[in-house]
């Protein structure tokens, strides 16, 4: 079969059951709604193709040459696309459902409401490509370089990431929740307004990394290194810094809010009217910290460093402070007896 047959049978609208298109030059075909069940295209160029709104089910397209393309609104499930260039092809709206994209090139490729679900992607890559407000959803990276690419409004959840290439890739307003980052060396990534909820990034390193209103919520961040971030207006709800290096960090406004600091070290960090409402601080460094209007209500500052910190109207209201090492407190504020009445009160 050649390409004008090929043609024929999509422009009458037949389903394209367990045909062999195997190594065939389909270079610039028309084939716009094809509809393909358990076929075989392996090895097919069909570079500067039409194949908007196709939908394909278990196909072999191993190898398949995809350049230039106009795929949007595909579909394309449990397919083999291992091997496949995607090199500036538009994939717009289109959809991969548990296929094997392994060693797949997306370079250049418009990556736009594109979603890829329980996908394997070992191997390859996303060069110069912006996934903008798509989806990678308990996806296999491993090995996958996102080089020079731009992660915009982009869903990657449930996946691991620790070895995904991220060489010059940037987070814009991303969503990473649940996702595994522990241990991965990312300094100076920026990660600002992105969502990190649930995360694991035990022993990450993101030194002198972009965090600004970036939302930690629940993650684990024990042992990382956070040392010199910006993490203005950021939320660490919940999150773990167990023993966390954030030294010289600016957390200016950051919430703090039943989070676990305990051990952590963030000597001369700027945490000036952060919230720590219940967190855990037990045995944290904050020596020449600024906690400046920092709220420390109901937490527990036991063996806590405050060394030389500046804690002007920092409130320790009903707070637990066994041990805690203050250079000079004068002008921090202690309990508010009408707030403790308040939180005391039971109704009759």
């Amino acid at each position: 079969m050649n390409k004008e047959e090929l043609e024929r049978l999509v422009a009458r609208g037949e389903v394209l059951n367990r045909l062999d298109f195997s190594g065939l030059d389909l270079r610039g075909a028309s084939l716009g709604g094809l509809i393909a069940e358990e076929s075989k295209f392996a090895g097919a160029n069909l570079a500067g193709a039409n194949l908007r709104e196709v939908i394909v089910h278990r196909t072999d397209l191993r190898g398949v040459n995809l350049a230039g393309v106009d795929a949007r609104h595909a579909s394309f499930v449990e397919c083999n696309l291992e091997g496949v260039s995607f090199e500036d092809t538009n994939l717009s709206f289109a959809n991969f459902n548990k296929c094997n994209l392994t060693g797949a090139k997306f370079e250049r490729t418009k990556v736009h409401n594109t979603n890829i679900l329980e996908g394997k992607l070992e191997g390859g890559s996303f060069v110069d490509v912006v996934l903008d407000r798509s989806s990678l959803v308990s996806c296999d990276l491993a090995g996958l370089r996102f080089t020079r690419s731009v992660v915009r409004q982009t869903a990657v959840l449930k996946t691991d990431l620790r070895k995904v290439i991220l060489e010059k890739a940037r987070f814009e307003t991303a969503v990473l929740v649940g996702s595994n980052l522990a241990g991965m060396s990312l300094p100076g990534v920026d990660l600002g307004l992105t969502q990190l909820m649930e995360c694991d990034l035990r022993g990450t390193d993101l030194s002198g990394a972009q965090l600004v209103q970036a939302n930690f919520k629940g993650a684990d961040l024990s042992g990382a290194n956070l040392d010199d971030v910006n993490a203005k207006n950021t939320l660490f709800v919940e999150a773990k810094l167990v023993s966390a290096r954030a030294r010289r960090g600016d957390f200016h406004q950051a919430v703090f809010v039943d989070a676990d600091l305990s051990g952590a070290n963030f000597a001369k960090a700027k945490l000036a009217q952060c919230i720590f409402h219940r967190a855990r601080c037990v045995g944290a460094l904050l020596p020449a910290a600024d906690l400046t209007y920092a709220d420390f209500s109901n937490a527990d500052v036991s063996k806590a460093d405050f060394s030389g910190a500046t804690l002007f109207r920092a409130r320790f209201h009903r707070t637990v402070e066994a041990q805690a090492i203050f250079t000079d407190r004068a002008l921090a504020l202690g309990d508010d007896r009408e707030l403790a009445k308040a939180e005391s009160f039971v109704p009759s």
